[in-house]
């Protein structure tokens, strides 16, 4: 059998039918039946179906039991070997064409072939997959569980047990389905006792994945050395750091009197506008540059324009050359006012 034709086709989904022999039925109603179409409908299909020529017992058992008239079908027709989900799914997902395994098995090899599909193979261990996710979310710290639920074409429900987020309470639960708490923050804060989740949910929606990271590591840290000692640690507060919108300091730029006292005022306002780049020394330098960039491009634009003036003299003279050399060939004798002065 190793050596049988294999070859990759595209061919319409019409001229594709459901074998005489299956190992099973499709699975319309499995939940991982319904993930694999959202997969087919956002990825395409990823592993060909393999497919096989129809038989005469093919024939009669398919316009027996579809009404299918063979006979009538154009192009070549083939019976699903493997991978009759993922054609299921292309049937309902209203997909026209479809790549398939061209193959020239026997019914018999074709049994095999169902058998071995579907009993080889290594699975892979949740663990795995949850590896996967967590290097998606280092790739994309700012992926929210419902964005992963959707690429991935799997339940926020399967996210949150890969990656351990049953720990946490309901209303967190919550806060990550929603986006409000991104999914990296959400991964880092399950791996706190849970008595510790309350105290770091603000930091958990305001903070970047690095950040956070960072703090949620520190106080595990923190938390095994007093499980070591038997001493407890003196929480100390931590200001957060976090990044003030543009439009926060325009803000506070007007209002500068009610953020510090009078005294204060100028330089604060200063420092503000040195953090939007509107200062007094980035704003002059800015503007040199806008005008020399501008007196640059008017510059270019005149020579454009003298270079185009040029090029149309030597395009008039070269034109009237052409004519005159033209007319001199229609009458080599020269102009009968050029004969007459003769």
């Amino acid at each position: 059998m190793s050596e049988r034709k294999r070859v990759l086709v595209t061919v319409p989904v019409n001229c594709v039918h459901r074998s005489i022999v299956e190992l099973r039925a499709p699975q319309t109603e499995d939940a991982k039946f319904i993930e694999t179409r959202d997969s087919i409908k956002l990825h395409g299909i990823l592993q060909a179906p393999i497919v096989r020529p129809l038989y005469a017992q093919d024939i009669e058992y398919i316009q027996k039991n579809t009404g299918v008239v063979i006979a009538d079908e154009d192009g070549e027709q083939y019976a699903i070997v493997d991978g009759l989900q993922r054609f299921t799914c292309a049937v309902e997902l209203g997909m026209t064409e479809i790549d398939v395994i061209s193959t020239d098995l026997s019914i018999e090899e074709a049994l095999i072939i169902q058998y071995v599909a579907n009993d080889k193979g290594i699975p892979t261990k949740p663990g795995e997959f949850a590896k996967q996710m967590i290097r998606l979310l280092s790739a994309d710290s700012s992926r929210t569980a419902q964005s992963l639920a959707d690429d991935l074409c799997i339940s926020l429900n399967s996210i949150k047990t890969a990656l351990k987020l049953k720990g946490l309470n309901d209303d967190i639960l919550a806060l990550v389905d929603n986006g409000m708490i991104k999914l990296s923050n959400a991964y880092s804060l399950a791996t706190l006792p849970a008595a510790e989740h309350e105290s770091f949910i603000a930091r958990a929606q305001s903070e970047d994945a690095n950040q956070f990271g960072a703090a949620v590591r520190e106080r595990k840290s923190t938390l095994a050395k007093e499980a070591r000692s038997g001493v407890k640690v003196e929480a100390v507060f931590v200001a957060t750091r976090k990044r003030r919108a543009t439009s926060e300091i325009e803000s506070a730029i007007e209002t500068a009197g009610n953020l510090c006292s009078s005294k204060d005022v100028k330089g604060f306002k200063k420092g503000l506008q040195y953090a939007i780049s509107l200062d007094e020394a980035t704003v002059t330098a800015e503007e040199e540059k806008w005008n020399l960039a501008k007196a640059d491009k008017a510059a270019k634009a005149e020579a454009k324009k003298a270079d185009a003036a040029l090029k149309k003299v030597a395009k008039d003279k070269a034109a009237a050359e052409k004519k005159s050399a033209e007319e001199a060939d229609k009458n080599p004798m020269g102009a009968l006012s050029d004969l007459a002065g003769k």
